[in-house]
């Protein structure tokens, strides 16, 4: 009976918006992508001598695929989930019951959530980029 109690709280208590979910799947999903474009850095998978042209400008393969995630999962990082933090914010505050500490608190979120961000960009993008130094 335990399980099924702790099944329905589980159950309950998952995200009922589906942009949240959309948003996390597709950052995840991205995510995932670029680890898969360093594992196949290392091992030499992708081509880095095919040209792929694009706007008129000559990328190899690897390269391009690495751009248009990087582009794209900091578009999502940088204004999707704020956008969408602002909008709960402030569709879920009323004005009259405003407080200092409720304030602080979602401020104090929106600066764990950039830091986390910038921190996982950092992690990623530095041994991308300082890679080309350790091959020679």
């Amino acid at each position: 009976m335990s399980f099924l109690i702790d099944s329905s709280i589980m159950i309950t208590s998952q995200v009922r918006q589906y942009v949240v979910q959309v948003i996390f799947s597709v950052t995840f999903a991205f995510s995932c992508t670029m680890f898969e474009l360093i594992i196949f850095e290392i091992l030499g998978v992708l081509n880095s001598r095919h040209i792929v042209m694009f706007f008129d400008v000559y990328f190899s393969s690897r390269y391009f695929h690495w751009k248009m995630n990087l582009c794209v999962i900091l578009l999502i990082l940088v204004f999707m989930v704020p956008f969408y933090i602002g909008y709960f914010i402030v569709s879920n505050i009323r004005l009259w019951i405003l407080s200092i500490e409720q304030l602080i608190s979602r401020v104090g979120v929106i600066g764990v959530t950039l830091m986390a961000l910038l921190s996982g960009f950092g992690a990623v993008n530095c041994p991308y980029t300082y890679m080309s130094y350790f091959l020679r």
